[in-house]
């Protein structure tokens, strides 16, 4: 059996990655110090796209948002090269090295409490297959399953159907030969909740331990591009700040609640 190759791909729209997720990447570094790193610019990932892929070039350009083409560009990365790719909002605890022993591909589950979101919902949807941390052999023949999805999904409006996760559950879930695909348990690369982070749980000390006894990383699940802007997948919460008991701000503010 082919190993999954040692190398860890990450992409941004240049090579300034916000101070912010800085730590994040370094943490995937420090882990695997005997790993190669490769972080993909927007241009490098077009570059790739036309000189490997070019029968896709047309409907990834047709994107309307560039989130699309960071989903879209990631299928392709993984058949062609092999390796881990991991978005930068993800902060590893510990190697990955057990993780991927003996396996094809790795995939892995967002936790429970996302699935009973309106959107996952109303597609009946009975679990997540979340793009955000995937490992993988070179060509492993599951992402040519996954590049008909995003042919046949390209004019969907919502970038979860169109490229992301329930486009990534929807080929899981119709691929032939699912016994190659490793389905991990969200307690090992998905242990909170969106919620979780948004709300500081992470900053408690006890709640981060008892996370790191089974997780390899964490998603912290900052999802700039639906913090930015209002899309269609967002929902309104009103939100009142609270100062000694008295209202100061009632506001609504948009989340992306799937």
């Amino acid at each position: 059996m082919p190993a999954i190759p040692k190398v860890i791909h990450q992409t941004w729209k240049n090579q300034n990655i916000p101070a912010e997720m800085r730590e994040f990447q370094q943490s995937w570094q420090h882990h695997h110090p005997d790993w190669e790193y490769r972080l993909w610019t927007d241009a490098d990932n077009r570059q790739f796209l036309q000189a490997n892929y070019s029968w896709f070039l047309s409907i990834y350009d047709s994107y309307p948002e560039n989130i699309f083409r960071v989903d879209a560009i990631r299928y392709f990365i993984l058949s062609h090269y092999g390796g881990v790719f991991i978005d930068l909002d993800f902060e590893c605890l510990r190697p990955l090295d057990q993780l991927l022993e003996d396996k094809e591909l790795v995939l892995g589950l967002e936790p429970a409490a996302h699935v009973q979101l309106p959107q996952p919902q109303s597609r009946r949807l009975t679990h997540i297959v979340c793009p955000s941390l995937m490992a993988s052999r070179v060509g492993h023949p599951f992402w040519q399953h996954v590049w008909q999805y995003l042919v046949e999904s390209h004019c969907f409006p919502g970038v979860l159907d169109a490229t992301g996760p329930f486009l990534l559950t929807r080929a899981y879930d119709t691929f032939p030969s699912p016994d190659t695909i490793s389905l991990v348990a969200s307690e090992l690369l998905y242990p909170v909740t969106k919620f979780d982070c948004w709300d500081g749980k992470l900053n408690n000390p006890q709640f981060r331990q008892k996370i790191a006894q089974q997780a390899f990383a964490i998603h912290h699940w900052h999802g700039s591009w639906f913090k930015q802007k209002s899309t269609k997948t967002e929902d309104t919460l009103p939100l009142s700040l609270m100062v000694k008991g008295r209202i100061i701000l009632h506001a609504k503010f948009r989340f992306n609640l799937y």
